[in-house]
C-alpha cells in the first residue's frame, strides 16, 4: 500500500495499511525508502502492533510511521483519536496536508487483524467520497 500511495496518490484518495514495515536500505531512516521521491500522497490509516510481533519488529513500525508523516507533511505532535476496540489506541497526526491516523494494537492478539478492523477501515474510506 505504501508503494501505491507513493506512486498513485494522485488517483487514490485514501489507503489503509496494516503492519507494514516496507523496504528501506537503512531500516532506521525513513528517507531511505525504496520508492522515494513520491510525487503525491493519499490520506493514510496505519495500524500496527504496539511492540511488534513475530513477523515485524517494532522499530520498523516507527520508521514507517515517520515515512507516512513525511508523505503528508505532518507535525510531530498528535492528538487522541477514537478507537472502536479496547485492544487498540489511535492518534491523529496534526497539521497534515492529508489525514494520517495511526493505530497501535495490543501485541497479545498476535499477527492478526485487530477486532473491528474491517468496519474501521470502511468507516475511514467513507470519509473520502
Amino acid at each position: 500500500m505504501t508503494a501505491l500511495t507513493c506512486t498513485r496518490g494522485n488517483v487514490i484518495r485514501a489507503v489503509v495499511v496494516n503492519s507494514a514495515t516496507d523496504e528501506y536500505s537503512n531500516k532506521s531512516d525513513y528517507r531511505t525508502y525504496t520508492n522515494l521521491p513520491c510525487a503525491t500522497h493519499s490520506a493514510i490509516r496505519y495500524v500496527h502492533a504496539i511492540g511488534g510481533d513475530s513477523s515485524y519488529p517494532s522499530p520498523l513500525f516507527g520508521t514507517t510511521s515517520s515515512l507516512y508523516r513525511s508523505f503528508n507533511t505532518c507535525a510531530t505532535t498528535s492528538s487522541s483519536s477514537h478507537s472502536s476496540t479496547s485492544v487498540m489506541t489511535c492518534v491523529s497526526h496534526n497539521s497534515c496536508s492529508k489525514e494520517f491516523i495511526e493505530c497501535s494494537f495490543n501485541a497479545s492478539i498476535g499477527h492478526t487483524l485487530p477486532p473491528n478492523w474491517a468496519s474501521n477501515t470502511w468507516a475511514f474510506f467513507q470519509t473520502f467520497p
